[in-house]
């Protein structure tokens, strides 16, 4: 479990890369890319299976697609199915599965921005987490802006009320809308402060 089965170099100036229809099996991520120098990636159609961390882990990256992914884990450990770090422009999280983490976070986004003409948008995801008391949360939203979390369906199933279905933490200008959440013992919607919320039917 100790490697990642396909990272980018931290210092690689690669650009306009393309992971499609690929079966990527155990491991401790299943794309990993730490650097700044990489932008333009397309991640559609892959099957993840079993990583001990996490499916997809980007970092500090512009014009993400991450669309139609199937991220499956039976690891005894925490995840992040699909979690994007400081990543902008015009990026899009559609019609993923994350499935069978014990805890940790299905969908996990820190500090991405969108803008008030370009949305970051999380739409139509599915998100199944949760078998121990430990902290899990399907979509997890910290800071940024301009997030749009709209028709996903998330199900924490362990009874905690350390659960959450949705959480937004920071940020502004996020909507949250027409999404189908439940989060056994805990909270389906949770938001730290309302004032970052620019509209929601929760």
């Amino acid at each position: 479990y100790n490697y990642r089965n396909i990272e980018v170099e931290s210092n690689a100036n690669s650009d306009w890369l393309s992971f499609i229809n690929n079966r990527i099996v155990e491991g401790y991520d299943g794309i990993y890319s730490p650097s700044s120098y990489a932008d333009q990636f397309t991640i559609t159609g892959n099957t993840f299976y079993s990583q001990q961390y996490g499916g997809i882990e980007i970092y500090y990256s512009n014009f993400v697609t991450v669309h139609d992914n199937v991220i499956i884990t039976n690891d005894n450990s925490g995840i992040n199915g699909i979690y994007l770090y400081d990543v902008d422009s015009l990026v899009s999280v559609q019609r993923n599965s994350v499935t069978g983490g014990v805890s940790g976070n299905g969908i996990n986004i820190q500090y991405c921005d969108g803008t008030s003409s370009q949305h970051f948008l999380i739409a139509n995801n599915f998100v199944q987490i949760g078998s121990n008391a430990n902290t899990s949360e399907g979509i997890y939203i910290v800071s940024g802006g301009y997030n749009d979390v709209v028709h996903n369906t998330v199900n924490v199933t362990y009874p905690s009320s350390n659960h959450r279905g949705i959480r937004i933490n920071s940020g502004g200008n996020h909507q949250v809308l027409n999404n189908n959440v439940r989060a056994e013992g805990g909270t389906a919607y949770y938001v730290n402060n309302g004032n970052v919320i620019a509209d929601t039917d929760a």
